[in-house]
């Protein structure tokens, strides 16, 4: 029935609501900067691992098929328990 009918939107909440949502991703993407003592771009596995492993020193929890330092969920939920890094990214 909603795909014939449709729903009500709110137009003006759904604007307060994301732009509520921009302010706390650009509070939290703040945060992991300062923790990681430089801006990067944080959907870079690549960049992301250089962070963790080079700068912060944290140990690799394993390598993905390429050979390169993992950053999947799985590694970040182990590293959280170390960082609060990886924790943010989570």
């Amino acid at each position: 029935d909603m795909e014939w009918t449709g729903i009500r939107v709110d137009p003006d909440l759904l604007r307060r609501m994301s732009k509520n949502l921009e302010v706390q991703l650009a509070a939290q993407e703040q945060d992991i900067y300062n923790l990681a003592g430089e801006k990067f771009n944080i959907g870079s596995p690549i960049q992301l691992a250089s962070i963790l492993f080079e700068k912060l020193g944290l140990n690799s929890r394993g390598k993905t098929s390429t050979g390169r330092d993992s950053t999947s969920e799985e590694v970040l939920s182990v590293l959280a328990k170390e960082h609060d890094l990886p924790r943010l990214i989570l």
